[in-house]
């Protein structure tokens, strides 16, 4: 199976490369429609549910040497409620940077996060869209801003119209990340771009790297198992909140669990 940036571990091996910032600057751009120049990538861990997950964060700066910390994340949901829990995350990794005496200055910074959303059913009319303003999420911090949080739906990408040279060209960077082996191939060749076709090579390579193959599999598996413990723990939490009789619409939006298992939990 040829993987692209539908899988985040593509993102860290290649986006989150310091051979490849000349292809995130690209990508940034047509994102925020600001120039952002990438100064380094953060290796960081944050405690979550008394577990250190680890997190690479982009520290770039733009034309006025503005300091910008950037995320990236691949995400299934437009809910509103997903991003505010990331910009929150977010905010409290950056935190995590500061108390560990890194990156510690008196100038603000501003956050950014990128949701690379894989959700089919969006509006195909999007490709780009910012998801919450700063206000929306409830955040304040006197030594960084609260998060501009983006939204690209990378699916809503493979129905641009090859005729539309104008989208095309607004987003031929955000397009390489979505096509199969042999479309970004021709792709590359009909484009003549040298970010595309670095981009061609590097993801090439990795998908044909047999250690990468095994890695994949590994962490699929790995994920399918901590899905499914989540998963229970989730059905827990919603028995419990209907021995306290919350209504079925705040138990399914703070569960996320399916509506048929409500159902079957409330027959019991």
């Amino acid at each position: 199976m040829f993987h692209n940036c539908d899988n985040d571990i593509i993102i860290s091996q290649i986006l989150l490369n310091s051979k490849c910032y000349n292809i995130l600057e690209a990508i940034l751009k047509e994102v925020t429609g600001r120039c952002l120049f990438i100064k380094e990538i953060i290796d960081n861990e944050y405690l979550l549910k008394e577990s250190f997950v680890s997190k690479k964060l982009i520290y770039a700066y733009d034309i006025h040497k503005n300091e910008i910390i950037i995320d990236i994340n691949i995400t299934k949901s437009d809910d509103i409620s997903v991003s505010k829990k990331n910009a929150l995350i977010l905010n409290k990794t950056y935190l995590g940077l500061l108390k560990n005496n890194l990156y510690k200055t008196t100038k603000k910074k501003e956050l950014i996060q990128i949701n690379f959303d894989i959700t089919k059913a969006y509006e195909k009319e999007y490709i780009t869209k910012k998801a919450l303003e700063p206000k929306e999420i409830g955040f304040t911090c006197s030594i960084i801003s609260c998060p501009v949080i983006y939204n690209v739906y990378l699916e809503n990408l493979k129905f641009i119209s090859k005729g539309n040279l104008k989208k095309i060209n607004k987003y031929k960077y955000l397009i390489m990340l979505v096509l199969n082996k042999n479309k970004l191939k021709k792709y590359a060749k009909e484009m003549q771009d040298e970010i595309i076709n670095k981009y061609r090579i590097y993801l090439e390579s990795l998908n044909n790297d047999e250690n990468f193959k095994q890695m994949i599999s590994l962490i699929q598996l790995y994920r399918m198992i901590s899905y499914d413990r989540i998963y229970e723990e989730m059905l827990t939490i919603a028995s419990r909140m209907i021995l306290k009789d919350f209504n079925e619409r705040d138990i399914l939006d703070i569960t996320h669990i399916n509506k048929n298992d409500l159902k079957l939990l409330r027959g019991k």
